[in-house]
C-alpha cells in the first residue's frame, strides 16, 4: 500500500478507452464528434488524459481547451466565443512547426489591422490629436503592442478579437487533422458551442472530445444545439461513463485509504460515483494525519464535501484568502492580480509567503492549477465547498473587496498591474455587484451603454446583474431603480423577454415605456392575456402625451395578431392608421411599420417603407434599420431585387456594428439570395449557419432553420433537410412563440419536400395539422391555396414568389426595439 500523494491508478475502464481511441486517427479518417458525459467526478477527464497518452503520435495536433471556470451559478454565463477564444489560446502539441496564436498573427501581417475600426474612427477625424491617436492604433496593431498583443486579443471580447480566434481556428484545421479536447462543455457559451459543432465543415480531419457533466442529458439549450447541427456528415456519439463497480472502488480504496476496509453492496449504493472521495481520504490519512496501525478502518461511505471542508479548515489564513480569491474570480485569475489584491487585504502578506502557499495548494494538496501565469481551481466539490460555507465567508468578502479595488484602480488608470481592459471590466462589474458596491456598478453601466455595445456580449452583463439584484444583496430596490432599469431594458434589447418581464415586473414604479416593454415581452413569452391587459391599461391612461396611449394600441395589435384575434387587430390598427392626430408622433412609424403583420403582401409594402423615412426624419435610427430590413423583403417578394439590396445595405450599414441582431440582417439577405436568379445554396448555407451563431430565440431559430431546409433541399443535401423537417416539425408541436401564420411557411416547405422524395403521407399529415390550427384567417390565404393545390391562380402579386419551388421566410421586428424607447423618452422629458 502505497502512501504517496499522487493520482490513483487508472482502473476499469479499457472498453470506453479503446472506443474512444477508434474513433481517433489513425483509427478514424474523418471528422467525429464525441461527447463523454457523466456526473462530476466519475473520471471524465483521468479517461481523456489516457486517451491522450495512448494516441499514436504524428498523427494530429492536439489542442486541450481548459476555460478554467468551475462555478455553474447564473452569474459564472461566460461571454459569447469566450471558449473558441480559449481554443485559440491552447497550444498545439506536438509543436512541429509554428502553429500558435501568436505566429498566425505575424502570417497575417496587414490584414490582422481592423481596419473597420480605424474607418469608422477616421470618419470621426477632427483634429490633429485624433489623428495621431488612430496612426498609433495602426502601429500598435502592426507591431502587436498593447491591446493588439496575441495574449491580449484572447481575453478581449470584442467582435475584432473574437474573429480573429475564428480566422486562427479554421486555418489551423486547414493545416493537418486536430483533435480538441473541450473540458467543462456544460459552462459552455453558445455561440462557440455552435461554432465547434460545425468545425468539421471547415476541414475533414476535425476530432472532437467534449467533457460533459451531467445526468444523462444535455442542458435543454445544448440539446437544442445539439439538433439543430445534425448533419448526416456529421458523426456524433455520446458515452455515458457509468459509475465504477463495486469491486474495482473497493480496490482502489484498500490499496491508497486502508487495507482493512469493508464495503457491503448498501454502502457502495450509498457512494454518489465521485472518485475524488478517494483522493481525499487518501490525502487525509497520509499527509494530514497518519494512521497508527491499530485504527479503525475509514468508512466508505464518507460525505466528499465535509471531508474537503476539515481539510481546508487547516489551512493557513492566508492558503484560505487564495482560494477564495480564486473562487470569487470565476475566470481563471492571473497571478499579478493575485498578489496586488492580497497585498491590499493584508497589508503585512509578503510575496515569498504567498509564493510558499501556491507551491502547497499547486503541488501539494493540488486544489489549485496553475497555466500561463493564471491561476484556477481544480476541484468543483473544493470549488463549491469554499463558495457556500459560512465559515469562509469572511475570506470570501475579504477576497472580492480587495479583487474589486484591484480592478477598479486598473480601470482608473493605475498601470501597477498590467490588465486588459476587457478583463478588468467585466471582473469589476461582477465584484461590484458582490460586494454591494451599485454605485461603482452604475458607472461601469454608464460606460457600456454609451460606447460598448458592439465590443461587448451584453447577454453576460445583464446575467450579473440580474442574478445580484435577485439576490437582493446590494440592498433595497428604491436605491437600484438605475440598476434595474438598464438590466431590464438591455435583456429586452438582447431578446431575454422572460428575464426581462421578470426585471421589469420588479420595478417599483414603471414609466409608460417600461410599461409597453412588459407588454411585449408578455407577448413574445406566450402571455397574451397579460399583454393585452397592459395594452388596455395604457391606452385608457390619463397621460398628456399621444405616445402612451399609442403604445398601449401597438400592443393590443400585436398580441391580438398572435392569438388569432386578426379582425380586432386590424380595426385597432387601421384607426390608429387613419388618426391624422397622431401622424407626427414619434411612434407612428410603428404604426406604419405593423401594416405589414396585418395586411397581404403587396399592400403593406408602402406604410413600411414610409416608416424608414418617418423614423429618419425623428432620429431614430436602429427603428429606420430594422424598416429598411422588412421593406427590403416585401420588395425581394415583388422581384425588385435591385431596391431590396440597396435597402439591405443601408440596413448593414448600422446594424453591423450590433452585436445583437446580426442573425436578422445576415437571414434577411439568404432571403434575397434565394429570390434571385440562380441562388448559391452552398453559400447561403454558410451564411445561415454564420445567422445561427447569435439565436437564443426559438422563433428566429425556426425560421432560420426553414431556409436552411430550402438550401439543403434545392442544393440535393435530402438527408439534411430531413433532419431540418423533423426540427420545424418539433417547433409546431410545441411552440415557443405565439406567431402561427409562419406554420404556413413551415409546413408549405415541409410538404413540398416530402413529397417530392416520395413521402407524401407524412407531408399530408403535417398538411392536416396546419388546418386543425383553424386560425382566424391567413396571410397570403389565396396564395397558400394554390401552393397546396387548392385553389387556381392567385393575382399576379405573386408571380414572383411562384417562379420558386420553396417559400423563404424573413425575419422582422414585430415590437417596438428599445432604442425607439430611449429616443422618445428623451423627447418627453425634453
Amino acid at each position: 500500500m502505497s502512501s504517496a500523494a499522487g493520482d490513483i491508478e487508472f482502473r476499469n475502464r479499457e472498453q470506453e478507452l479503446d472506443h474512444l481511441l477508434g474513433r481517433l486517427p489513425p483509427q478514424a479518417r474523418h471528422s467525429t464528434i464525441t461527447f463523454l458525459r457523466a456526473p462530476s467526478g466519475y473520471g471524465k477527464t483521468r479517461l481523456v488524459d489516457q486517451v491522450l497518452a495512448r494516441l499514436e503520435p504524428g498523427h494530429a495536433r492536439c489542442v486541450v481547451v481548459e476555460p478554467d471556470i468551475r462555478a455553474r451559478h447564473q452569474s459564472a454565463r461566460v461571454y459569447a466565443w469566450y471558449f473558441v477564444q480559449r481554443a485559440a489560446a491552447a497550444s498545439p502539441t506536438p509543436p512541429r512547426d509554428d502553429v500558435s496564436f501568436s505566429g498566425f498573427l505575424k502570417r497575417r501581417r496587414l490584414r490582422k489591422i481592423h481596419w473597420r475600426s480605424i474607418y469608422e474612427s477616421g470618419k470621426e477625424a477632427a483634429s490633429l490629436s485624433k489623428l495621431t491617436k488612430i496612426a498609433i492604433e495602426i502601429g500598435e496593431n502592426l507591431l502587436g503592442r498593447n491591446r493588439f498583443h496575441p495574449d491580449a486579443l484572447l481575453k478581449d471580447e470584442s467582435s475584432f478579437a473574437t474573429e480573429l480566434a475564428r480566422d486562427y481556428m479554421e486555418w489551423l484545421v486547414k493545416q493537418g487533422p486536430v483533435l480538441f479536447v473541450v473540458r467543462e462543455t456544460q459552462l459552455i457559451d453558445l455561440e462557440s458551442f455552435r461554432y465547434l459543432l460545425k468545425l468539421h465543415k471547415v476541414a475533414s480531419s476535425v476530432f472532437i472530445l467534449f467533457e460533459y457533466t451531467g445526468n444523462s442529458e444535455f442542458l435543454p439549450e445544448h440539446q437544442k444545439i445539439i439538433e439543430e447541427c445534425r448533419s448526416t456528415n456529421t458523426d456524433i456519439r455520446i458515452v455515458d461513463l457509468l459509475k465504477l463497480n463495486q469491486k474495482e472502488f473497493l480496490f482502489l480504496l484498500k490499496k491508497y485509504v486502508d487495507e482493512g476496509i469493508e464495503g457491503d453492496s448498501a454502502e457502495f449504493a450509498r457512494w454518489n460515483g465521485n472518485l475524488r472521495l478517494v483522493r481525499e481520504l487518501k490525502e487525509q490519512v497520509y499527509v494530514d494525519r497518519p494512521v497508527d496501525q491499530g485504527s479503525q478502518p475509514a468508512p466508505l461511505a464518507s460525505d466528499l464535501r465535509v471531508l474537503i471542508h476539515d481539510r481546508v479548515q487547516r489551512l493557513s489564513n492566508l492558503a484560505k484568502l487564495t482560494l477564495a480569491s480564486v473562487v470569487c474570480h470565476v475566470e481563471a485569475l492571473p497571478a499579478v492580480v493575485l498578489g496586488a489584491a492580497v497585498k491590499r487585504a493584508d497589508p503585512s502578506a509578503h510575496q515569498a509567503a504567498l509564493d510558499h502557499v501556491l507551491v502547497e495548494l499547486i503541488s501539494g494538496s493540488r486544489y489549485l492549477r496553475s497555466e500561463a501565469g493564471r491561476l484556477a481551481v481544480s476541484d468543483e466539490d473544493v470549488a463549491s465547498v469554499i463558495a457556500e460555507s459560512p465559515s469562509f465567508a469572511r475570506f470570501r468578502a475579504l477576497a472580492e473587496r480587495s479583487l474589486r479595488d484591484v480592478y477598479l484602480a486598473s480601470l482608473s488608470g493605475d498601470r501597477g498591474v498590467p490588465i486588459p481592459v476587457p478583463l478588468a471590466f467585466r471582473q469589476s462589474i461582477a465584484l461590484c455587484l458582490a460586494t454591494g458596491d451599485a454605485a461603482a456598478v452604475r458607472r461601469l453601466m454608464r460606460t457600456l451603454a454609451e460606447g460598448a455595445r458592439s465590443a461587448h456580449d451584453q447577454t453576460m452583463y445583464v446575467s450579473l446583474v440580474a442574478d445580484a439584484l435577485f439576490q437582493h444583496r446590494n440592498g433595497g430596490r428604491v436605491a437600484n431603480s438605475e440598476l434595474y432599469d438598464w438590466a431590464a431594458a438591455s435583456a429586452y434589447e438582447i431578446g431575454d423577454y422572460r428575464l426581462a418581464s421578470e426585471l421589469l415586473e420588479a420595478l417599483v414604479s414603471k414609466d409608460p415605456l417600461y410599461e409597453a416593454m412588459l407588454g411585449f415581452c408578455y407577448g413574445e413569452t406566450n402571455r397574451h392575456a397579460l399583454a393585452l391587459e397592459i395594452g388596455q391599461s395604457l391606452e385608457a391612461s390619463n397621460a398628456a402625451s399621444t405616445t402612451p396611449h399609442l403604445l398601449g394600441r401597438l400592443v393590443q395589435v400585436a398580441n391580438l395578431f398572435a392569438v388569432g384575434r386578426k379582425a380586432e387587430a386590424v380595426r385597432i390598427h387601421r384607426d390608429m392608421r387613419s388618426n391624422a392626430s397622431i401622424s407626427n408622433d414619434p411612434m407612428f412609424g410603428y404604426v406604419l411599420r405593423f401594416t405589414e403583420l396585418l395586411e397581404n403582401f403587396p399592400d403593406c409594402t408602402d406604410d413600411v417603407l414610409a416608416s424608414i423615412d418617418h423614423f429618419d426624419r425623428h432620429e431614430m435610427t436602429a427603428s429606420a434599420a430594422y424598416s429598411s430590413l422588412s421593406g427590403a423583403m416585401h420588395l425581394a417578394y415583388a422581384g425588385d431585387l435591385s431596391r431590396a439590396a440597396a435597402l439591405i445595405a443601408s440596413a448593414r450599414d448600422y446594424l453591423r456594428r450590433e452585436v445583437r441582431d446580426l442573425h436578422i440582417l445576415l437571414n434577411n439577405e439568404v432571403v434575397v439570395a434565394l429570390l434571385s436568379p440562380g441562388p448559391n445554396f452552398e453559400r447561403c448555407l454558410e451564411t445561415l449557419d454564420e445567422a445561427a451563431y447569435s439565436v437564443r430565440d426559438d422563433f428566429y431559430r425556426a425560421v432560420i432553420e426553414n431556409n436552411r431546409l430550402i438550401c439543403r433541399w434545392q442544393a440535393k443535401q435530402h438527408d439534411d433537410a430531413l433532419l431540418s423537417v423533423a426540427l420545424l416539425e418539433e417547433t409546431m408541436r410545441a411552440p415557443g412563440f405565439g406567431n402561427r401564420d409562419v406554420f404556413w411557411t413551415f409546413t408549405y416547405n415541409c410538404w413540398a419536400f416530402l413529397r417530392e422524395i416520395g413521402q407524401s403521407s407524412r407531408a399530408d399529415a403535417l398538411l392536416q395539422q396546419l388546418r386543425a390550427i383553424k386560425m382566424e384567417h391567413i396571410d397570403f390565404d389565396d396564395y397558400w391555396l394554390f401552393r397546396f393545390g387548392q385553389r387556381g391562380r392567385p393575382p399576379a402579386r405573386y408571380d414572383h414568389l411562384l417562379q420558386f419551388r420553396y417559400h423563404a421566410e424573413y425575419l422582422s421586428h414585430w415590437l417596438v426595439d428599445p432604442d425607439a424607447m430611449r429616443v422618445v423618452k428623451a423627447k418627453l422629458l425634453a
